[in-house]
C-alpha cells in the first residue's frame, strides 16, 4: 500500500486551459481538488464528480459544461487563451495522476 498518494490538489488560478481527459485517475486518497478560476473547458472527468461524501471538488470560474451558473461562457476561455501566450494547457494535471505520490509546485512546473 502506497502511503504517499495525493490527498489534496490545488491548482486554482493557474491559467490552466484546455479540457481534462475522461481517463484521469484520481486515486483513492484524493479528498480535495481545487481547479477553480482557470480556463478549463469541456466536461468534468468521472473521478472528479463531487457526488461523493469522500471528495470535495471546487471547479467554479472555468468554462466547464456543467453548473453553468458558476462557469464562464466558452467564448471567455477561448478569447483569453488566444490573448495569453503563457497558457500551458492541462497536461500537468494528467501527469499528476500518473505520479500517485506527493509532488511540489516546482515539480509540477518541471512537467512542461
Amino acid at each position: 500500500m502506497n502511503e504517499h498518494l495525493i490527498s489534496y490538489l490545488n491548482v486554482a488560478s493557474n491559467k490552466l486551459s484546455g479540457s481534462l481527459t475522461d481517463k484521469l485517475n484520481c486515486g483513492a486518497k484524493l479528498g480535495l481538488v481545487d481547479i477553480s478560476s482557470n480556463r478549463l473547458m469541456g466536461g468534468n472527468p468521472h473521478c472528479l464528480a463531487s457526488n461523493s461524501d469522500k471528495r470535495v471538488v471546487k471547479y467554479n470560474g472555468n468554462c466547464l459544461s456543467m453548473d453553468s451558473e458558476h462557469q464562464h461562457h466558452g467564448s471567455y476561455c477561448r478569447e483569453t487563451i488566444k490573448g495569453d501566450k503563457s497558457s500551458r494547457g492541462t497536461h500537468r494535471i494528467a501527469k499528476l495522476s500518473e505520479y500517485g505520490t506527493s509532488i511540489t509546485r516546482e515539480e509540477i512546473e518541471k512537467l512542461e
